[in-house]
């Protein structure tokens, strides 16, 4: 018997406007280019599964885990997750907008196909997650009262507190259109509230404490199943529109992969993502603000010579300064022979 039920509960269909506005308002444009794609990064999407033969994960899915099955095929019967993905990570020639499209995506099944689940489920998906090497922990789950006040002895609060050593958890909101503590105090993870494409609060999104923070949730075009689904029951051509928190919170879970990538610790991402964040409003609805991808990367340290370059130039030392000694030593006998010769010229005159 479930004690408590999950519900993803509202992430709607939507018509997309400028699929590529989202990723702007988030700080994101041109970081792809410049290196900063989360490659080498495993992101778990702990949710209603992937679809697994989506060819905008093609050689970047890792091994994942379902839950609701017991078995290591977490094929998504829902769509949620499958979307949810594709905005950390969909490839960057796919069509849709991703913020760390070079990252692996771990899938962990704890919902079902109408998204439904337990505490206790989602708290096993969150430690499998973390001791399967996922490095950012993505739940997009939190409408209804799914994640509200997750309490520090509660089964997803204990999660919680021991995956952050090792991983960053990004939760959404929720979808109710209220203030919602999700965490209290002593519980580690980012939270997220939805703004739509003019960076004004979502109607529907959950308002957080200064402990959230902000990113696009409405409209978003990512991916989808192409076969039938219960969000899409006629399926896709690999892509849909979703509105919800659960569509915000993909775009922070980039960004911390993305500073992963950049060498920082999951407590210094944990802060460098809300002491980034914009919000020259002040509206408290958005909490600390938007996120800002750039403005996060600018926190991380330059990267640091690595041994082995410094190793090739030692060598590369060891091998120039003989050549270069000898090559000044026959010049020096070159020059004593000139000036010999001259000498003996001038005699003779």
């Amino acid at each position: 018997m479930i004690a408590a039920v999950l519900s993803l509960g509202g992430a709607a269909p939507a018509t997309a406007t400028d699929s590529a506005a989202p990723l702007d308002l988030a700080g994101f444009e041109g970081l792809a280019d410049e290196g900063h794609d989360g490659a080498g990064v495993v992101v778990a999407i702990v949710d209603t599964g992937l679809d697994l033969e989506h060819p905008a994960f093609e050689g970047r899915v890792v091994d994942g885990w379902d839950f609701v099955d017991d078995d290591d095929v977490p094929q998504d019967g829902n769509g949620h997750g499958t979307h949810v993905a594709g905005t950390v990570a969909a490839a960057i020639d796919w069509g849709t907008p991703s913020g760390a499209p070079a990252a692996a995506i771990m899938p962990v099944r704890v919902l079902d196909d109408n998204g439904a689940g337990s505490p206790e489920l989602v708290a096993r998906g969150i430690l499998w997650a973390a001791d399967h090497g996922a490095q950012v922990i993505n739940l997009s789950l939190g409408d209804s009262g799914a994640l509200d006040r997750v309490r520090r002895s509660g089964p997803i609060g204990l999660a919680l507190r021991e995956a952050a050593a090792t991983a960053v958890v990004v939760v959404a909101a929720g979808n109710d259109g209220q203030y919602e503590q999700v965490f209290r105090a002593g519980v580690p993870g980012l939270v997220v509230v939805a703004v739509d494409g003019f960076g004004e609060a979502a109607p529907f999104t959950n308002i957080g404490d200064d402990r959230a923070v902000a990113a696009p949730g409405v409209e978003i075009l990512s991916t989808a199943p192409s076969y039938p689904t219960t969000l899409f029951p006629e399926g896709t051509d690999g892509s849909a529109v979703l509105s919800g928190t659960s569509m915000a919170a993909p775009f922070v879970a980039a960004v911390a992969a993305l500073l992963v990538q950049a060498g920082l610790s999951p407590a210094e991402i944990r802060d460098a993502i809300p002491a980034t964040a914009a919000n020259p409003a002040g509206d408290p609805r958005l909490g600390a603000g938007i996120v800002n991808a750039r403005a996060a990367l600018a926190t991380a340290p330059p990267a640091a010579p690595t041994l082995m370059s410094s190793a090739e130039e030692a060598v590369d030392a060891a091998v120039t300064e003989p050549y270069l000694f000898v090559l000044i030593a026959v010049l020096v006998v070159f020059v004593v022979v000139l000036v010999v010769a001259l000498a003996v010229a001038i005699r003779r005159v």
